[in-house]
């Protein structure tokens, strides 16, 4: 069964209609009764002297000046049409059969798949006009037809190629008008249909509408629908996105000035060369190999780069840092681009890619593991520079008048201290992540008090077997062997314990916190307490408070030897993470793993061995006896063993 096609019911052009029958179709598509313009036909080559129309024009009037011979008559569009037109002037560089046909191919893309040709006057320039079945959204089908040509690569411009209705100017104070364009086969212009390869037929109205009638079946009005819609989509974001062509046209007028001005002194190449990689990125639309190229050869080339740059010898290592690490980070994308959301959106992505909390998503979005390994290894260090800063600053807060028992003012005043000493803000949230290092609840002021309170058996001294209670005596029991007054740094505070070899076990602790607590109020010590054995053997002597006490504190030159040790400990750190950065450089990738690990680890055994000092030295020997191989170490031994291979 064949299906017929339904056709939508045009409504009614209102005012008063031609007599003429073939007027009334003529009206019916082309016309729009509001500013229409006019002229007297001119002289041969003469512009048309055209004036608008301040009242409205009925479709009578509209055909009557049709067939004036004197007169020439333009309409503008409403806010629905039945047609478009495509003005092409003679003399312009489109007006030849070939771009004809390229048009109309183009044109097939958004469901116009005929057109109607005609000559718009003696001069010879063509009008396409696109007529329809139904009537469409006017601006949309200007911004489908321009943006369909341009992406095919014609210009549209005034005297080459031109666009009714067009893509009209927005104002917020009153309505704009579209432009207006002569009506096709006037009888004063000298006007005709013309078929497929541009030849005259004739000027006879009614053929012309027969074929802008077939034109119009043919048309498919769904595609064009969904077109239009697009189009328009796409027009807003292009006209929001030119709000900041001013200022994205500074930032290249900037970044050139500094392109060309190059270096004028030293120290300038990690300024310099982040610039030109993101011009290329931004603004010249380069990634990969071109990135790179592009980058090396505007440096080489910048007035003072061989003067002033420092780094003439690793200069492409240098690119690829910087564009690998604007890739990595994304610091930049071309312009005009979106940015790209992994997940879909900003909250959705940062929590999954960057933060990794866990956040889950029926997407399987993919990315690659060395970003992902990265991104966790910058995160754990951040987590441990910032618990580390926190136990400084509640070490120092507890050396310097103890800290308040109200978990509020304790966080409170950490979070001062924590700005005082480190020029850092310390948010609540990092705080309460870490409540095991300042909450009354869950931080052991003292160590001591802490190797004192696990489970031990202790007779009659509050403590059984399997019960981990404290008296009130032994919760505020301080360090036995603590000097008043001591005012050293909170991380040495551990040098005021015995020696290792004398320290008393953790019992022998919970018994010499008893006996302080009982001779304070006037009580006897209590009698010698014997050691437990191992496997019947006794593994001590008779040890008694007294004698624990009077243990030999360490030495003021063994105090001093290990706080010179605790620096260079410190300093290792920063040396092994100076010599890992160097290294990136000279191998120009990124070290992460174990590699990473074993790099540290053996730049911290060489600082050892040069550091003078007799304990890291003898710890950095038998590490290396350990490892046979690493020590002595050279970036330039590890370049070539393992960058350069």
């Amino acid at each position: 069964m064949k299906r017929t096609r339904r056709v939508k019911t045009q409504p009614a052009i209102k005012g008063q209609l031609p007599a003429d029958p073939v007027g009334q179709r003529y009206v019916n598509r082309f016309y729009h009764g509001f500013h229409a313009i006019i002229a007297p036909v001119p002289l041969f080559g003469a512009s048309p002297d055209w004036r608008t129309i301040n009242y409205r024009l009925q479709p009578s009037q509209l055909w009557e000046l049709h067939q004036d011979n004197t007169k020439l008559v333009g309409i503008r569009f409403d806010t629905t049409t039945l047609y478009a037109t495509i003005d092409l002037d003679t003399g312009g560089d489109y007006h030849n059969l070939e771009s004809v046909k390229k048009i109309k191919a183009a044109l097939e893309n958004i469901g116009i798949v005929d057109v109607v040709p005609s000559q718009s006057s003696e001069s010879g320039g063509y009008h396409l006009v696109l007529p329809l079945e139904e009537p469409v959204h006017s601006f949309g089908l200007a911004c489908a037809l321009q943006q369909t040509l341009t992406d095919a690569g014609f210009q549209v411009r005034q005297g080459h190629l031109e666009i009714f209705p067009n893509v009209k100017a927005y104002c917020p104070d009153r309505p704009t008008d579209f432009n207006a364009i002569r009506v096709p086969l006037q009888a004063g212009c000298k006007s005709f249909l013309l078929d497929d390869e541009l030849s005259a037929i004739g000027n006879d109205v009614s053929t012309f509408l027969d074929h802008c009638d077939r034109a119009a079946y043919k048309q498919d009005l769904k595609h064009l629908n969904k077109a239009i819609e697009k189009a328009y989509k796409r027009h807003v974001k292009e006209k929001y996105r030119k709000k900041t062509s001013q200022d994205a046209e500074k930032w290249r007028r900037d970044w050139e000035k500094i392109i060309a001005t190059g270096w004028t002194g030293f120290g300038q190449t990690n300024e310099i060369l982040p610039v030109i990689v993101g011009y290329g990125i931004v603004f010249l639309r380069l990634s990969g190999d071109d990135l790179v190229d592009y980058a090396v050869s505007t440096a080489t080339n910048a007035p003072g780069y061989l003067q002033y740059c420092r780094h003439q010898h690793e200069i492409k290592t240098r690119v690829l840092h910087w564009m690998r690490c604007s890739e990595r980070n994304d610091y930049y994308s071309a312009y005009p681009s979106y940015p790209q959301r992994l997940e879909g959106t900003f909250s959705a992505t940062f929590a999954e890619a960057i933060a990794f909390r866990g956040h889950t998503n029926t997407k399987n979005n993919i990315v690659t593991f060395e970003r992902c390994d990265r991104r966790q290894e910058m995160n754990l260090e951040r987590s441990l520079k910032a618990q580390r800063r926190i136990q400084v600053v509640v070490q120092t807060l507890e050396w310097n008048g103890g800290l308040p028992d109200g978990a509020t003012n304790r966080a409170k005043l950490i979070r001062e201290a924590y700005k005082q000493r480190f020029n850092k803000s310390l948010s609540q949230e990092t705080l309460h992540k870490y409540l095991h290092l300042w909450h009354p609840t869950r931080y052991v002021a003292d160590p001591w008090i802490e190797n004192s309170c696990e489970d031990c058996q202790m007779g009659d001294y509050a403590h059984c077997a399997g019960t981990s209670a404290m008296t009130d005596e032994l919760k505020n029991a301080q360090n036995p062997c603590q000097i008043d007054e001591y005012e050293h740094s909170p991380y040495m505070k551990v040098l005021c314990l015995p020696p290792a070899a004398t320290a008393p076990q953790r019992r022998v602790a919970a018994e010499v916190t008893e006996f302080r607590g009982e001779s304070e109020r006037g009580t006897q010590p209590p009698p010698a307490v014997k050691t437990p054995t191992l496997n019947g053997k006794p593994q001590q002597s008779e040890t008694t408070p007294s004698a624990i006490i009077n243990a030999d504190p360490l030495s003021d030159a063994a105090i001093e030897e290990i706080k010179r040790a605790t620096r260079l400990r410190l300093q290792a750190g920063a040396y092994a993470n100076k010599v890992l950065q160097e290294y990136r450089l000279m191998t120009g990738r990124f070290i992460c793993g174990s590699e990473r690990s074993s790099l540290l680890k053996i730049a911290k055994m060489q600082f050892y061995l040069d550091s003078e000092c007799n304990s890291l030295i003898a710890e950095a020997l038998e590490w290396a006896a350990a490892n046979p191989g690493c020590l002595p170490f050279t970036l330039e031994t590890a370049f070539q063993e393992r960058g350069g291979s």
